[in-house]
């Protein structure tokens, strides 16, 4: 193969958006819903920080282990939780996650002591880890390749959105019924979207059922499953997210925090001031999708850009000495990482098969949450250490491993085919 013919296979090709069906707009709405709620489920805890750790005398070090617990389990579990949903299907999967996640909401507000939370927390982020492939899995059963980004792209934005919700229905419950009471409330919001899922409109393909499969089909499934976990094209787009969601965590863990110690604003007072970035990742999310729609989901044009000025405003973040300014900067490097949540799984997701998409989402959505483990324990060490200028900083490095993941990773279903070899047959249609 000559030089220019391998530089036009690397190259994106620009695909026509396809109207989404009205089946389609409808699971995107459940999902999106689901999403929320669970954005909103995992943001109590941010929130309520520094009051656990006045109750209950804990150090910042000792506060960034109670936020990164949820995240030791939740990005350990993201590629069991991806086998699982391709062995037992989507809504099922879903389920269990919902209705188990609530429970360890509401009784992370009954604990007393550090351990004991801790314990809770690393359970609820295990109960939580099957949801993002299960909810990927869902979305894959019911798109065609065509649609899929853009239905995927919408329903990110429920990252965004469910950061949004968080922040300005949570810290006046806060205030009302205190950070136990709070985790009791919120736990009931997740045992009613369970019951959404009994209203998904039924399959757009034929998914055959786990119990006619052949044991020559399913060993042949858990055949690609494994050669999809140890490629390492799959580990830069881990990696990528891992880059983009260092400061994604970073911000969300220690904002509530920064807030409060630093420039003296109370819980009750805060909900617009962290409401604003978070609407900033929710249009940030939206605009990736439809970028990568646009673009082919080719990284290097979308990702390596967006956090190249996220980094940018990072350092001016950190050195700002202005409230206002330090705002603006945080919703620009916010908005930068909103950009990414599409691209980095928009490759792996358009080439492989309906039936690895969820092993294929829970690989890359690894990386994204190995990230919440890093972050928030790395920030409360230097905030114990050092202090807030550096802890934001540290955020910058996440910046730098974005950019380069994203120049190096395949730009398109046909580059990402040549590296790895593993391609589905949609994607070849």
């Amino acid at each position: 193969m000559s030089e220019d013919t391998a530089q036009r296979t690397d190259a994106p090709v620009k695909e026509k958006r396809a109207p989404l069906p009205r089946s389609v707009k409808f699971t995107v709405a459940i999902l999106f819903a689901a999403w929320i709620v669970d954005y909103i489920d995992r943001l109590v805890i941010t929130i309520v920080l520094p009051l656990i750790g006045a109750d209950l005398e804990l150090n910042n070090t000792q506060l960034g282990l109670l936020a990164s617990g949820f995240f030791f389990a939740y990005a350990f579990a993201q590629v069991p939780g991806g086998m699982l949903t391709d062995r037992f299907g989507g809504r099922p999967i879903a389920g269990v996650a919902m209705l188990t996640w609530s429970v360890f909401t509401a009784l992370s507000g009954l604990v007393s002591s550090f351990g004991v939370l801790f314990t809770i927390r690393v359970l609820f982020g295990a109960a939580q880890a099957p949801f993002p492939s299960a909810a990927a899995k869902i979305l894959a059963e019911r798109t065609t390749p065509n649609q899929r980004m853009t239905a995927q792209g919408i329903v990110s934005a429920s990252n965004g959105i469910g950061s949004l919700v968080g922040y300005l229905v949570i810290p006046p419950v806060v205030v009302l019924l205190g950070w136990r009471g709070t985790f009791i409330a919120m736990a009931g919001l997740g045992v009613l979207s369970f019951f959404l899922l009994f209203l998904l409109p039924k399959l757009n393909i034929e998914v055959p059922k786990p119990s006619a499969e052949s044991a020559a089909a399913r060993a042949e499934q858990w055949r690609q499953v494994r050669a999809l976990v140890r490629n390492p094209t799959m580990m830069i787009f881990a990696a990528m997210y891992f880059g983009s969601n260092l400061i994604t965590w970073g911000v969300v863990t220690w904002m509530p925090s920064y807030l409060q110690q630093v420039r003296g604003i109370d819980v009750g007072s805060s909900s617009l001031l962290l409401a604003l970035p978070a609407l900033c990742i929710a249009i940030g999310i939206y605009v990736g999708g439809r970028l990568t729609d646009k673009l082919g989901g080719a990284s290097a044009k979308i990702v390596a850009p967006a956090m190249a000025v996220s980094l940018v405003a990072i350092i001016l973040m950190a050195s700002s000495e202005s409230l206002t300014m330090f705002i603006i900067f945080e919703c620009i490097a916010i908005f930068g990482c909103g950009l990414c949540n599409v691209p980095v799984v928009s490759v792996p997701l358009k080439a492989l098969s309906t039936q690895l998409s969820g092993s294929a989402f829970s690989i890359v959505n690894f990386g994204g949450q190995l990230a919440g483990i890093v972050a928030p324990l790395a920030m409360g060490i230097l905030l114990d250490s050092y202090g807030y200028t550096s802890a934001f900083l540290f955020l910058g490095v996440g910046a730098v491993i974005a950019i380069v993941m994203a120049i190096i990773a395949p730009q398109s279903v046909a580059a990402f085919a040549k590296r790895t070899r593993l391609v589905g047959q949609e994607a070849q249609q």
